[in-house]
């Protein structure tokens, strides 16, 4: 049982990392989701609803602001308008802003609107759509939100044209062994999988989990516990017994290979996620995930193996895979509000 001192101690490290984050959102020309002030905002307001810090919130706010007025013709989900608008929907259906979505982001929706259109021009390069999937992330928060016959539209053009794209892919990783575009494709499947489970306008394949299954039972494709964990709730959902048996021995094949030393901070906390939906299960693993990172009261050596888990390439204070996604965990992990803190 955490004592009041050992709570103070992380509370004080929290405050730490927070300034940290402010420090460093000043010299963040991005206005994007994974590495710009869209995800930066994201984290301070979730972190000053927890701390009941009015000055995190007022930091927050402007960070937001920015992001909406900046300039941005990439309409990705990850750097682009679609990651800004998606958090801004967040920010107004959680409270933490009060506006009209049309006056705060209508010019930005045309862009996006715009743009998709001209995808859907080129169809022949469904690649492209494939590399856009996490769009769909922000057309089904957009529908939820605002019931819009538009997003539901480009929603099924993805669901439909990156069906396409994953089977040619699964069709050609039948006859070689290229390691990266093995991981290639599960990254890309892995988004699909849990862009089907979240969005209920995007319709599954049928075929493209079959194909992959077969890649799995021939030992192909590697375990992986996010895939498993996500086909089995799709097994779930549609009473599918045999491919709930396969999600799990999926499951248990990867839980078993999982060391911490190897996984970057974003993929140990994206892990954590998973395992928290079904903890008591999973209690071992949490823990050895969680320690070092969430057990350490040493800001010294917490500070040291953040930095030494978050890749050079990404930016230390970020969303993605930076400080940011820290402190979203850690307000997940110990706020009554687990549900809706977004981990994309």
């Amino acid at each position: 049982m955490e004592t009041n001192a050992s709570s103070l101690v992380k509370v004080k490290i929290i405050r730490i990392l927070t300034d940290y984050i402010l420090l460093n959102s000043c010299s963040v020309s991005s206005s994007g989701l994974y590495n710009g002030k869209a995800g930066i905002a994201l984290t301070l307001f979730e972190v000053s609803r927890y701390m009941k810090d009015e000055y995190i919130e007022e930091q927050a706010f402007e960070l937001i602001k920015e992001a909406l007025l900046s300039k941005n013709e990439d309409i990705g989900f990850e750097n682009g308008l679609t990651g800004i608008g998606y958090v801004l929907i967040h920010l107004l259906e959680d409270k933490f802003l009060d506006g009209d979505f049309e006056e705060l982001f209508g010019d930005n929706l045309n862009k996006i609107f715009f743009q998709l259109s001209e995808l859907e021009k080129r169809t022949l390069n469904k690649r492209l759509l494939l590399s856009h999937i996490k769009i769909v992330y922000f057309l089904s928060a957009l529908e939820k939100y605002k019931n819009l016959k538009k997003a539901n539209y480009f929603i099924r053009f993805f669901s439909k044209n990156v069906d396409i794209e994953l089977e040619g892919i699964i069709a050609i990783l039948e006859k070689t062994q290229d390691g990266g575009a093995k991981d290639a494709f599960l990254y890309f499947f892995e988004s699909y999988l849990n862009i089907a489970l979240s969005c209920d306008s995007f319709s599954i394949s049928s075929k493209v989990i079959n194909d992959y299954l077969n890649l799995y039972l021939k030992n192909k494709i590697v375990c992986n516990f996010s895939i498993g964990y996500y086909l089995k709730q799709i097994a779930i959902k549609y009473n599918d017994n045999e491919l709930e048996e396969i999600a799990e021995q999926n499951i248990l094949l990867a839980r078993k290979n999982i060391h911490p030393t190897v996984l970057s901070l974003s993929q140990r906390i994206d892990l954590l996620y998973l395992l928290h939906q079904h903890r008591k299960d999973h209690a071992w693993q949490i823990c050895m995930l969680e320690k070092d990172f969430f057990d350490n009261e040493d800001e010294i050596l917490l500070e040291k193996n953040l930095i030494q888990y978050i890749s050079s390439n990404n930016f230390i204070a970020g969303y993605q895979s930076g400080i940011s996604r820290y402190l979203l965990y850690w307000v997940f992990k110990n706020s009554n509000r687990q549900e809706n803190i977004p981990f994309l």
